[in-house]
């Protein structure tokens, strides 16, 4: 029986995330129960994160497997896949600096020139000189 008196704590922001594919989790037949539920509870924390795989996202959603490749292809189509490192790992999100800009107000834009603007000129004169 699981020790209900653990508890767990995410990493710090830093530690790389291990990657499991999602044919490992499910054809893996040397895994006894309670290795399997410490990493379901590894997952459920953001500890590990499971690579899916097309049939089991479409299960979990409810829709066919072509539904789910068009919808992939629909995201390629317009670039919103995530990066990966050489490792499998996700990079994080960065947006782009178009889109920080579009989604500022007024305020946020101004304070952004006068935070940046001395710095973003020495660039520019140390480039051009």
């Amino acid at each position: 029986m699981l020790d209900k008196t653990t508890t767990y704590t995410a990493p710090p922001k830093m530690t790389p995330i291990r990657v499991l594919s999602g044919n490992s989790t499910s054809k893996t037949t040397t895994w006894t129960a309670r290795e399997r539920a410490d990493l379901a509870a590894r997952y459920v924390f953001r500890l590990i994160e499971v690579e899916p795989t097309i049939k089991f996202a479409a299960k979990t959603f409810h829709v066919s497997v072509p539904y789910v490749m068009e919808a992939i292809d629909d995201l390629k189509d317009v670039g919103h896949l995530p990066k990966r490192n050489g490792n499998g790992h996700r990079l994080p999100f960065i947006p782009s600096l178009a889109d920080v800009w579009s989604h500022s107000t007024n305020e946020e834009r101004a304070q952004f020139i006068r935070d940046h603007l001395l710095s973003v000129w020495d660039t520019v004169e140390r480039v051009t000189a």
